[in-house]
């Protein structure tokens, strides 16, 4: 006969979802079992306080049977409060369940039998932890299924926890939010920008196939120290130290602060952009001096006129994470080792780049991400933000500064430092936050940037030696073109078949005098635009591009009750029929640009940089 223990080990490991942290030591201080009393459970802590848990549903909590929801439970302990939640609530709901007190969690594993384990529509994330559990949040919002009915995010407290620790439910609940605004802010750009970078992306190709091997430049530097400089307004402090030592290290510059750098009489090794708009080359490139030892970091969704005037080498980095790049891949016969984590910003570029060649340590300057000490001034001075007004975002935050206190910054900036703060902790870099100045950076030895030359860049490194040593690709034209033109077809037939379902539905008529099965029939007619969005999520090109659309899709239908009357089919109805309309457009959009870049490598006038 098995134990609980074991029913609930086996119902852990029926379901990757959990995310279950190392068990504590048995010495660490928690909360103890002392005894039952008519069906209630006395715990105590660790200073001998006694806490009654209950089994029992919080009445004010107002069930949606008919809505998909995402419900975040705190505790799970009470088994038969959270099984009648997940019973009384929609079939289609998710359910996270977090627990950040161990001893409950081995309490319950023991003592309770909790059959909801087993379901793939229910998370436990139990971890003490509570940075490790901001993180998790992330990883698991992110799963198509969950970030979906995100708009319909909800937090239950179990009993414990709504009686006794509304503070740690405040937090959690404060932390889900957060990760739920990153990727909300993460799922993708409109259909227009997506668009634009597809294209870029697309018209890239011939200035791909003749960049430099990115793969050869895998931990090329190990052990080296990289500055990575951007244009906080903090780098007036400290810039000067730079020009005598720019041998020691190895210095990669965001696009911004790169002409002044040249002013001072500093050339950093390589320059980083990421942004698709025309904007990057207008400003940073166009008519600009920039000598030909510069490097250029970019991925392919640049304008392709910064790719054609650049002198200097291209490295060309698909970003990691993003499938789209797979397919590109995929189609154009590169090597594998060729995705780098490059983030959201051109200082994230620099950052991965640093990363991916083994830099050690990697000393951050510049990286203020918060505004001067006026609360107004941007960036540094001698950058294109003093010449022209553009618009920053001012969705104003306050946030932990460099030196403690409080600092002003803006949402865009504080997502910025949240993504650096996750790399480091998830991959355990070495970083140094020299910048002396602006929001406090988690996870960074704070030093200043003389201390931080004197301590890691105190000899001169071999440069162009390392460099030499790098490659282009070698690639195969003839079968990139066959592989493009065949998907040319593909996106025909699919274009053809979206077509044909959305005269169907858009012709659909509801009335409110049908019956059950006419309407039933209706409905299982709007269901046949499922085969188009589940090849949307199955394509990696598609969901790239269509990943917003498809997001923004599913609340507005996630926000309408489940149930077969002739309104709710007639909402959906114009859901579909927006959704339809616009993936026709872009495939047709995107067919243009192949047929494009067809032409470009049939006529193989660009030559390796």
């Amino acid at each position: 006969m098995h134990s609980t223990w074991e029913d609930n080990l086996s119902r852990l490991r029926a379901n990757d979802h959990h995310y279950i942290a190392e068990l504590p030591q048995e010495n660490r201080p928690g909360y103890q079992y002392v005894g039952t009393d008519a069906g209630e459970e006395f715990f105590t802590d660790e200073e001998g306080k006694v806490y009654l848990v209950k089994d029992e549903m919080d009445t004010s909590y107002e069930m949606q049977p008919f809505l998909r929801e995402l419900h975040v439970i705190i505790g799970i302990s009470s088994v038969q409060e959270i099984s009648s939640l997940i019973e009384h609530s929609n079939k289609n709901s998710y359910f996270l369940i977090v627990e950040p007190n161990p001893s409950f969690f081995l309490y319950a594993m023991q003592h309770k039998q909790m059959e909801f384990l087993r379901r793939k529509n229910v998370c436990v994330v139990a971890n003490h932890n509570m940075d490790d559990i901001a993180n998790l949040l992330f990883s698991y919002i992110q799963q198509f299924p969950i970030l979906t009915r995100a708009r319909n995010l909800r937090v239950y407290p179990t009993y414990f926890y709504r009686t006794y620790k509304m503070n740690i439910v405040t937090h959690t609940a404060q932390e889900v939010i957060k990760a739920v605004k990153y990727m909300a802010g993460s799922i993708g750009n409109s259909v227009e920008d997506a668009l634009i970078g597809t294209y870029n992306n697309l018209h890239n190709v011939p200035y791909i196939l003749t960049s430099e091997n990115v793969s050869r430049f895998k931990d090329i530097y190990r052990g080296m120290p990289a500055i990575i400089v951007a244009a906080g307004p903090s780098l007036d402090k400290n810039i000067h130290h730079l020009k005598q030592n720019q041998s020691n290290a190895i210095i990669i510059a965001v696009d911004t602060i790169v002409e002044r750098l040249l002013q001072e009489g500093i050339t950093p090794d390589f320059v980083t952009s990421i942004e698709r708009i025309e904007e990057v080359y207008l400003y940073f490139y166009k008519d600009k001096y920039i000598p030909e030892c510069v490097s250029l970091i970019a991925p392919p969704v640049l304008s392709p006129n910064v790719f054609s005037t650049f002198k200097g080498r291209r490295i060309m980095p698909f970003r990691e994470g993003m499938i789209e790049y797979n397919w590109l891949q995929e189609m154009l016969g590169l090597p594998d080792d060729i995705f780098i984590n490059i983030g959201k910003s051109s200082a994230h570029v620099a950052f991965g780049f640093a990363a991916y060649t083994g830099s050690f340590p990697i000393i951050l300057i510049g990286q203020d991400l918060a505004y001067g000490e006026d609360g107004m001034k941007s960036h540094t001075s001698g950058t294109i933000y003093e010449k022209k007004d553009i618009p920053i975002y001012q969705e104003f935050v306050e946030v932990e500064g460099y030196y403690g206190g409080r600092v002003r910054s803006n949402v865009i900036w504080n997502s910025f430092r949240e993504w650096i703060e996750l790399q480091i902790y998830e991959h355990q870099y070495a970083v140094i936050n020299a910048t002396e100045g602006g929001a406090k950076i988690k996870y960074t030895t704070q030093m200043t940037l003389q201390e931080a030359i004197s301590t890691y860049c105190t000899s001169p490194l071999s440069k162009k030696e390392l460099l030499g040593q790098t490659s282009y690709y070698t690639y195969d034209t003839h079968s990139a073109i066959e592989k493009i033109e065949m998907e040319i077809n593909n996106f025909q037939e699919i274009l053809d078949k979206c077509q044909q379902i959305y005269q169907m539905i858009n012709g659909l008529k509801i009335k409110s005098s049908m019956n059950q099965k006419s309407l039933m029939s209706c409905l299982q007619k709007l269901e046949e635009a499922n085969v188009i969005i589940e090849y949307i999520k199955h394509h990696p090109l598609w969901v790239t591009i269509m990943q917003a659309e498809v997001v923004t899709c599913y609340w507005k239908l996630y926000a309408i009750e489940e149930r077969l009357l002739p309104e709710t089919l007639t909402e959906n109805q114009e859901i579909i029929v927006h959704f339809l309309q616009a993936f026709s457009f872009v495939v047709d959009q995107v067919i243009t640009f192949m047929k494009s870049t067809v032409d470009q490598l049939k006529a193989g006038n660009v030559t390796t940089k």
